[in-house]
């Protein structure tokens, strides 16, 4: 082949190039244009769906923002009420601190009083339990004694009924001792039932029975010596007795009914 003929095979294979090239670059552009416009339609439609997701936030936040004030509302009555209600609590308590002084301080002026009273009460109560012990103790003795004597009573008459048998024996009489008649040696002891139980009256039912033995009239000075009780209580037991409709009182003495 001549060098005219590869210059023309040359020229026709670069011509050939040129359209394939021109070609691609059309295809090319051609493809670019659409996938240009997908992209724009895909960025449209992401921005539609942000768009979607700003305005459902908005709307979200101003729903947040109405119940964050609706709370915000029934937080401030809630402290209102707080407030109010531990001012209340505040004054009931200064009520009390108050009461609770003027009671210490009554207490205070009552208090020595209400030892001495409870320190006689004691007392007499000691009093009253030993008098009561030694009354029982007389009484065991004395009821050891009836005891005594009718166990030796009853060993007296067997053996005279014994002697008497004997001499009926004598004159050749049979005659046997009954049983019953023997006499049987046994520890003798007090039995329960003798047991001295006498109740011991209260302090009111003395000062009523005190007052009921002077129907005279009696004073609370009075009763104080004879019953040894302070002169307080007796004053309180008198005024529930009166109360009660148990006594009568004229001036300073108690009558009984």
């Amino acid at each position: 082949m001549t060098k005219a003929d590869e210059m023309k095979s040359l020229a026709k294979d670069i011509i050939a190039v040129r359209k394939d090239r021109k070609k691609w670059n059309s295809e090319l552009a051609a493809n670019g244009k659409k996938e240009q416009k997908e992209r724009v339609k895909e960025s449209k439609e992401k921005a539609a769906e942000v768009a979607g997701m700003i305005a459902n936030f908005k709307k979200d936040d101003q729903a947040r923002t109405e119940e964050n004030k609706e709370k915000a509302v029934e937080v401030a009555g809630i402290i209102a009420n707080f407030k109010k209600d531990d001012l209340t609590r505040t004054e009931e308590n200064k009520d009390s601190i108050n009461k609770t002084r003027e009671l210490l301080e009554i207490l205070k002026g009552e208090s020595k009083e209400r030892v001495e009273e409870i320190a006689g009460m004691i007392a007499n109560f000691k009093k009253d339990d030993q008098a009561r012990t030694e009354e029982n103790k007389e009484k065991a003795v004395e009821v050891a004694g009836m005891i005594g004597q009718f166990k030796k009573d009853r060993e007296d008459a067997a053996s005279a009924w014994k002697g008497l048998l004997t001499k009926m024996s004598a004159k050749e009489k049979k005659v046997s001792i009954p049983e019953a008649i023997k006499t049987k040696e046994k520890e003798v002891s007090i039995p329960e039932a003798l047991q001295p139980k006498k109740r011991e009256l209260s302090i009111e039912e003395k000062v009523l029975e005190f007052i009921e033995k002077h129907p005279e009239g009696v004073r609370v000075g009075e009763m104080e010596k004879s019953l040894g009780v302070l002169r307080m209580m007796l004053g309180r037991i008198a005024k529930k007795l009166l109360e009660e409709g148990k006594v009568r009182k004229e001036e300073n003495l108690y009558f009984p009914l």
